[in-house]
């Protein structure tokens, strides 16, 4: 019996870390098929495409005009309640089925402890223009970081979704930490638009390094998050 109580110790743990990775690397891989899905429509159409915010628990692709709203009852800067994929008439317009916006795809709910967090270029939406290029305003691309419970513990650590400039994005993990320690830099795309990951920028030149949150939370905060090798 003791040596049955010690095994079970050691393997339910063990169990709930196999378990917690998996999820969390199927809704990271399920995001990141969205955004290349925008992209493809967006070259495919010519025109811009937008995935936002949204609350998708009611929301009906067959009437989108059922619900289908972006933001309504959503936290800034969170994804986990779901999206929307939808041609844009504009960068930074909102799904409006009357000017005629198409519904593409919907994006539903995160099991309720996977937290996805955006930086501020996707505070409210990650715009991709008819190039398929990320497409907004600001010079930095776009950061998306999903944890446990806001966490990324040693047995199941985040993962954290870069969208570059180009609109390609790619998965690394989260380390876990307190605020003030060096990223990891693992950026082994063939682009080169950012490779400053874990390089701590100096007084006067530099980049400035993605720095890990204080304890341990998984937000996805400019410049507060440190990212790792997949």
């Amino acid at each position: 019996m003791i040596i049955a109580g010690v095994l079970l110790t050691v393997a339910i743990p063990a169990f709930v870390g196999v378990l917690g990775n998996t999820v969390l690397r199927q809704e990271a891989n399920r995001l990141v098929t969205d955004i290349q899905f925008a992209r493809s429509e967006a070259i495919k159409r010519g025109l811009g495409v937008n995935i936002c915010q949204a609350d998708t628990a009611s929301c009906d692709i067959g009437d989108p005009e059922n619900d289908c709203k972006c933001k309504t009852g959503v936290p800034v800067q969170r994804y986990d309640l779901g999206w929307l994929i939808h041609t844009a008439r504009g960068v930074k317009k909102d799904f409006d089925p009357a000017k005629g916006d198409v519904l593409l795809r919907v994006g539903m709910r995160t099991p309720e402890w996977v937290t996805i967090y955006g930086n501020k270029e996707v505070k409210h939406r990650i715009a991709i223009g008819p190039s398929g290029a990320f497409d907004q305003s600001a010079t930095n691309g776009g950061l998306l970081v999903l944890c446990t419970n806001q966490e990324s513990i040693e047995d199941v650590p985040g993962r954290a979704i870069e969208i570059k400039l180009s609109g390609r994005p790619s998965i690394k993990k989260v380390n876990k930490g307190k605020k003030g320690k060096k990223g990891d830099d693992d950026d082994d795309d063939d682009d080169d638009d950012d490779d400053d990951g874990g390089k701590k920028g100096k007084k006067g030149g530099g980049k400035k390094g993605k720095k890990a949150p204080e304890d341990e939370e998984c937000l996805a905060l400019d410049g507060e998050t440190t990212i790792a090798a997949e």
